[in-house]
């Protein structure tokens, strides 16, 4: 069943919430939770239940409000979870919208840059503990508003890292098995290269979603940003 499908069962449904579904851990929802400093945002509530919230306290770093989400400058505009997230299986939905895509850094860990999920081109990159566990997954996206999902299949000794844009697939690879931090949004944390675009909502999951509850969740998040 396709995303189409998916969007006119919600319809029926009337009733869904990504917190249906089991395992959610920051859910940075479009139009909701979002506290100003003028035209700036200081602070993005999570709406999973964890009170993971994401922050900027630093003015100058704040990103500006934006179309129910947040519009990064691409200079040194960043947000921060309350909570780091070290994760193996894992699904992540972030709707953007890009101004640029020479080093764009949607995730940091917060810390350094062992970890990171970071465009350059057409070629997303993801690392996880260190330059020996990285790979990379194209796309034909290009820089409109779209729909981007990153998730990981775990096996006995390795990961494949899928990605998908408007839940259609794209790519993937295989690295081996390590944990991918997620602590900054919008920022390497080691050599800034930061995001330069607009993020419109940005949802973590501590699993791989099932293929059924993985096209329920895009869906809901397409319709709720006119995608």
């Amino acid at each position: 069943m396709g995303i189409n499908s998916r969007r006119e069962n919600l319809e029926g449904m009337g009733g869904f919430s990504l917190t249906d579904v089991d395992n959610l851990q920051v859910w940075l929802q479009n139009n909701t939770g979002i506290t100003l400093n003028g035209a700036l945002v200081s602070q993005w509530a999570d709406q999973s239940g964890n009170n993971n919230l994401a922050r900027q306290t630093t003015e100058t770093n704040q990103p500006t409000a934006s179309g129910g989400g947040i519009d990064l400058d691409g200079t040194d505009n960043f947000m921060t979870l309350n909570t780091a997230l070290n994760l193996s299986a894992f699904t992540i939905f972030a709707v953007i919208d890009l101004d640029d895509t020479t080093l764009e850094t949607l995730i940091g860990n917060g810390t350094n840059g062992d970890d990171f999920f970071r465009l350059s081109g057409t070629t997303w990159t993801i690392r996880t503990e260190g330059s020996s566990f990285q790979t990379t997954l194209t796309t034909s996206a290009g820089t409109d508003k779209y729909l981007l999902t990153l998730y990981a299949d775990v096996g006995a000794s390795a990961t494949r890292y899928y990605l998908e844009d408007d839940g259609t697939a794209e790519s993937n690879n295989v690295i081996d098995n390590k944990t991918f931090t997620v602590k900054d949004i919008g920022r390497n944390s080691a050599n800034a290269q930061f995001f330069n675009g607009k993020i419109y909502e940005f949802v973590i999951y501590g699993d791989e979603l099932s293929a059924a509850n993985r096209e329920l969740v895009e869906a809901d998040i397409m319709t709720r940003n006119s995608l």
